[in-house]
């Protein structure tokens, strides 16, 4: 095999007897899709859409949605939620007090702060959130008064729940499908025979 490779000629005709769109000329231009790119990343996509795509706005807004897709752009709409303000810092850097507690992996003192933050920022939330407290212990206090007066079970249903159990398991099944099947032929037997 020789050292230089000879590259083979390019027809000037398609497999299917058309004539190639370009010529060797237009070889060495990039492809749309990379100087689209290439614009995109210098923050001149709109000259670019201007020059390359004077076609109209349907496809302007079909390239800026493929780039979306691909990444290349956030969606439309988008962009105008996430510009910045110009007056607010673009970083926050916490309290010196957050920053230690989280080097020392100290979570209580951590908690504690970031309580302390939320009641500054939203003091209104503080007073119903005990409120739902109170609530809530009075709602658990009646349930456990509740099953504390709930009677118990008898030894005769016991057993009968243990071979409810039981039965359930060895069958793979549930011991809902299991009561529903008792009932329905409970209610079989009770329409032949008439007995209880």
């Amino acid at each position: 095999m020789p050292k230089k490779k000879k590259h083979l000629p390019i027809p000037p005709k398609t497999p299917f007897g058309r004539n190639r769109l370009y010529d060797e000329s237009q070889k060495d231009i990039p492809l749309t899709a990379d100087r689209m790119a290439e614009a995109m990343a210098s923050g001149r996509i709109e000259d670019f859409f201007r020059s390359e795509l004077p076609q109209g706005e349907h496809a302007k807004k079909l390239a800026s949605m493929m780039m979306g897709m691909t990444g290349m752009m956030p969606p439309e709409g988008f962009m105008e939620k996430t510009e910045k303000k110009e007056g607010v810092p673009s970083l926050q850097i916490p309290p010196e007090e957050v920053t230690n507690a989280v080097h020392a992996g100290d979570v209580k003192a951590l908690i504690e702060l970031l309580k302390r933050e939320h009641k500054k920022r939203m003091p209104e939330t503080d007073i119903g959130h005990d409120e739902k407290k109170e609530k809530h212990k009075k709602h658990s206090e009646k349930k456990r008064n509740k099953t504390e007066d709930a009677p118990a079970v008898s030894a005769p249903e016991k057993e009968v729940l243990d071979s409810l159990m039981k039965i359930a398991s060895e069958n793979s099944a549930s011991i809902d499908w299991l009561m529903l099947r008792a009932l329905k032929l409970y209610i079989e037997e009770y329409e032949k025979t008439g007995r209880l």
